[in-house]
């Protein structure tokens, strides 16, 4: 790992898979066609976090990360006190020091935007050539603070391997820390392009490896990372003074939320569910999948009977026992 500077009042989060996991998608070629392996997702992570100060500190950082294959970003921080090896990658979105824990909320001065559902507009289709002209009209379609912006661009493991759609990665620096809900008001409603609210989440992966190509398949895209600088533009996103009426005004009602074991609230984030692809069973995302399984559990328990005011107990008890039992099956 690179060294680690604690003096410096920003950083950055960056694990590494214990059992060097590759961080990254994988294809292969069969019969002329790029074909993408089944997933890996690492359990275990050393971890290690870098002080920047500017956006060419943070281009810089993600440069050399992409040498590294088992490693990625987070925005979390470590919980005081945790070990820094040999570590699960637990934490929630609103619960600071949580005893089962391992990484707390943290406010950063640099976001990672994921853009995944942009459509490319036809003569683009030699995405080599018009790469540059890719970005700008990336750029163009988000909040418009990060119209003006330089950024670190990443196109993802899937961009010229599925057709006809951009997908890229913008990393920002911005003029003061910014937390996940501030991010979610942010960037939700004020883009002309979907941006992904999965990733403002302490603990979701942030991906910084390029994909992997084996058995002589051939990576569609020449060149897949670097700088970005429309013309006129600033190393630094002014953040909007409004985030907290923003913030203030998303209803209570749209906040997903858990009881956990200390009779406290936390909301459920929306990580996306991964499986092995040699198990099938859930190795990310486990939140999202317990979320899921309760509505459809609690749906076929509710349409199958008719439950008396007496028996309301047991029959919770009961349901719950086949939740879990669902979850334990479905999940590593």
């Amino acid at each position: 790992m690179m060294s680690n500077s604690k003096s410096d009042k920003c950083s950055i989060t960056v694990l590494k898979s214990s059992n060097n996991v590759p961080a990254c998608k994988r294809f292969t070629q069969k019969g002329g066609v790029l074909k993408k392996l089944p997933e890996q997702m690492e359990k275990y992570f050393e971890v290690d976090e870098l002080g920047l100060n500017s956006f060419d500190d943070l281009s810089n950082i993600l440069t050399k990360l992409e040498v590294e294959p088992s490693s990625l970003v987070i925005l979390g921080k470590l919980i005081a006190g945790r070990p820094t090896t040999n570590l699960r990658r637990t934490g929630s979105a609103n619960q600071f020091g949580h005893p089962d824990k391992n990484f707390n909320p943290h406010s950063r001065r640099w976001c990672m935007l994921d853009i995944d559902d942009l459509e490319l507009p036809e003569g683009y289709s030699n995405i080599n050539k018009y790469s540059e002209e890719i970005l700008a009209h990336t750029v163009s379609n988000l909040p418009e603070e990060f119209r003006s912006a330089a950024c670190h661009y990443q196109f993802s493991g899937s961009m010229g391997v599925k057709t006809g759609m951009i997908k890229v990665h913008l990393w920002y620096w911005l003029d003061r820390a910014v937390s996940d809900l501030e991010m979610k008001s942010w960037t939700s409603s004020n883009s002309d392009v979907p941006i992904d609210q999965a990733l403002f989440n302490p603990v979701q992966v942030h991906y910084t490896v390029p994909p992997n190509f084996k058995n002589e398949a051939v990576d569609p895209l020449k060149k897949r990372s670097g700088t970005y600088r429309p013309e006129g533009s600033s190393d630094t996103v002014a953040v909007p003074n409004d985030l907290d009426e923003r913030l203030a005004s998303i209803p209570k009602a749209a906040r997903r939320t858990t009881l956990t074991g200390d009779g406290t609230i936390e909301w459920i984030e929306p990580q996306e569910i991964v499986r092995d692809g040699n198990t099938g069973l859930v190795i990310d995302g486990r939140e999202k999948l317990l979320y899921h399984l309760s509505l459809s559990t609690m749906t076929e328990f509710v349409q199958a009977k008719k439950i008396k005011k007496k028996d309301c107990q047991k029959k919770v008890n009961l349901l719950a026992d086949e939740i879990w039992k669902c979850f334990k099956d479905e999940a590593d």
